[in-house]
């Protein structure tokens, strides 16, 4: 009955918002049951399946037996998601209060010794979520001038998904994390402008070397969540039609440790 990876809470009389899965033709049933709860509420509607309804209801795990002990309705539940909007709508005091909550809750390892590395605009070294997780001497730049740090917010994302995955669940339950990884990242891309195009391939295999050669004895994943820009003839038609680039060539070649040297 319970869907949920998490553990069910320990205090039955805590309300919760479930989304709760219901024989099909049983809703009406279930609001009836509801409404005689002093401090339940249902959702207006449900969604309907060939095999079940679904709709959210707030109450405690208390009253929620209930419901099924007197129904029989109730097939499974689980809590019901919060979407990622919320947290992005939060005036700066809430949004600290979270990322306290969230940051007390963390067991890390300091020096993990597997990470993932961001290639990508650089990170935000100091952002509340990521400083204690960036690995030692884990940022760096292809080129010195260009700075460490995110100029453009995408990098600094990519090593929140990297660490969190999907943060919206992360914040919202009470329990315990454990992150037994960190992040490492190399900046990729210029605090204005972009790379030449016949660079990219380079640059790339230049970051991933400078990444193992800062830290030769961690165990890494490379993250790379951009892609080049499509380019077209005269005609709109696509130049390449999923041929190799030398930027695929050159990530082959790392993948597979081919080395090669370059002479300028």
């Amino acid at each position: 009955m319970w869907l949920d990876k998490t553990l069910l809470p320990t205090d039955g009389n805590q309300l919760f918002t479930w989304e709760v899965w219901l024989r099909p033709g049983s809703f009406e049933r279930v609001q009836i049951l509801v409404e005689l709860l002093p401090n339940a509420q249902i959702s207006d509607h449900r969604i309907r399946f060939p095999e079940r309804d679904i709709c959210s209801i707030t109450c405690s795990l208390t009253d929620l037996s209930q419901i099924h002990l007197v129904s029989k309705c109730v097939s499974g539940f689980r809590y019901l998601p919060t979407l990622s909007g919320f947290f992005d709508a939060l005036p700066a005091n809430d949004a600290t209060e979270w990322t306290d909550d969230l940051n007390r809750r963390i067991t890390y390892n300091p020096n993990p010794d597997v990470s993932v590395c961001i290639l990508d605009t650089g990170i935000r070294s100091q952002h509340p979520l990521l400083r204690y997780h960036i690995v030692p001497d884990g940022t760096d730049s292809y080129l010195a001038e260009w700075g460490v740090e995110d100029d453009h917010g995408h990098g600094t994302q990519m090593a929140g998904i990297a660490l969190f995955g999907d943060l919206a669940p992360v914040l919202e339950t009470p329990f315990p994390i454990t992150l037994s990884h960190g992040v490492e990242s190399v900046k990729v891309f210029p605090p204005t402008g972009s790379n030449n195009e016949d660079l990219v391939g380079y640059i790339t295999a230049q970051a991933v070397a400078i990444a193992e050669i800062n830290n030769a004895d961690i165990r890494r994943v490379f993250c790379m969540s951009w892609s080049m820009e499509h380019q077209s003839d005269p005609d709109g038609r696509a130049v390449m039609e999923g041929k190799p680039t030398p930027l695929s060539a050159k990530i082959d070649q790392l993948a597979f440790g081919v080395v090669v040297f370059f002479f300028f």
